[in-house]
């Protein structure tokens, strides 16, 4: 809600047009350092998305000396009435550094910014596969101890043993991970433990940024790979449900969708899932988009629009809150040879910025969602997790 009126965030991530063909060094965290940042080019990046519509665009604050820059833009935007879910650096609850975040908050003035609306404290955050979830074995075992009183109490539970290696307890095996078998309830509880590791996490960090700043929202972008695609399941993304009780809105993300409406339509199911998850919190699918580099063919300039036309249909029959693009600006994106972007560097729109343009005022006058039908899921039914959620419950959301 905004000013008593209901408020959908609809707009990009964004950086300015000037980055293309830059390394990623140069620009990822570092457009708005003194030396790169062009007010001239910004303001009119930002009067372009107000007039397509745009409520929101995602940003980073990049480092402390990138404040002075943040703070125009969050002026300029605001003027425009465009707010700022802004990446904080820092946040990550796996890996908080409370002495930054508390410089960008309070040497950037941020909780007296009104041009902000959230945090968003992770970037796609992600266990990884097992080798980097061993970094976190430590804190299972304690786990194990605290729930079933000993090892040999879990390992009874499950009906098999726990894996080890080099006689010390580690995390299941990726094959375990991607693979139902007998050893199915112990990678269930090991989710559960990630559960709830990150809430604890979580619970830390999102009470350190609420005694800093009380006014502005928090989450995080949780869909690594697309929330739900089965090929990154070997990755464990964050699920949509750890930590959820911590944060204000709940982000999945749009990769893998594109083509047809009949592919995005069961996407619907995340929608409901990060509600659930949430207890009734706002969804906000934080990226979607899709790559017309090398090409640049007719097709592949219809199959971005197409891609962002039919996301924002999913979010309007889903009742999500609303979402954002990747990304605005276009031209060749050195570091994964790609091209994203829905504005040229002459800063005219592609024809999928105009599909913001066409939903704006129709998800704007989106109201919450009606009569509702129950839909019966296990996350325990398969080791893989989400996506066989989300593979389980299409037809019955379809119907």
């Amino acid at each position: 809600w905004l000013g008593g009126q209901r408020w959908h965030p609809l707009g990009l991530n964004y950086w300015p047009r000037y980055i293309a063909g830059q390394e990623r060094g140069d620009y990822w965290a570092h457009w708005l350092q003194p030396a790169q940042y062009d007010p001239g080019v910004v303001e009119r990046d930002l009067a372009l998305l107000q007039s397509l519509g745009a409520t929101m665009v995602s940003v980073q604050a990049g480092p402390p000396e990138c404040l002075r820059s943040l703070n125009d833009f969050l002026a300029r935007a605001y003027r425009r009435g465009i707010r700022a879910n802004l990446f904080l650096a820092g946040a990550h609850p796996l890996y908080f550094d409370p002495p930054l975040v508390r410089q960008i908050i309070e040497e950037g003035r941020l909780a007296a910014n009104p041009a902000l609306f959230a945090y968003d404290i992770a970037w796609e955050p992600r266990w990884g596969q097992h080798r980097e979830r061993k970094a976190w074995d430590r804190e299972w075992q304690e786990w194990i101890e605290e729930r079933y009183g000993s090892l040999e109490a879990a390992e009874a539970d499950w009906g098999v043993p726990c894996p080890r290696e080099d006689d010390a307890l580690t995390n299941p095996s990726d094959e375990q991970i991607l693979n139902d078998g007998p050893w199915r309830p112990m990678v269930a509880a090991y989710r559960r433990f990630l559960d709830d590791f990150l809430s604890e996490r979580l619970n830390e960090v999102c009470s350190f940024i609420r005694s800093l700043d009380a006014n502005h929202l928090i989450s995080f972008r949780a869909g690594y790979g697309g929330t739900g695609q089965e090929g990154v399941d070997v990755f464990m993304p964050f699920d949509l449900v750890s930590g959820a009780k911590h944060l204000d809105f709940i982000s999945p993300e749009g990769w893998g969708l594109w083509g047809p409406w009949e592919n995005f339509a069961p996407a619907g199911v995340t929608t409901l899932y990060g509600r659930w998850a949430g207890n009734g919190k706002p969804v906000f699918w934080a990226e979607f988009g899709f790559n017309i580099y090398p090409a640049y063919r007719p097709e592949d300039i219809s199959l971005q629009q197409e891609t962002y036309f039919n996301m924002y249909r999913m979010i309007a029959e889903s009742g999500a809150a609303g979402g954002a693009g990747w990304w605005f600006p276009g031209g060749l994106r050195l570091d994964e040879n790609s091209d994203f972007g829905v504005v040229n560097p002459d800063g005219s729109p592609r024809p999928a910025a105009l599909a913001l343009k066409e939903w704006a005022a129709p998800l704007a006058e989106l109201a919450p969602a009606g009569a509702q039908v129950e839909i019966e899921f296990d996350r325990d039914l398969h080791p893989r997790g989400y996506s066989q959620v989300w593979r389980r419950a299409r037809e019955a959301y379809l119907a």
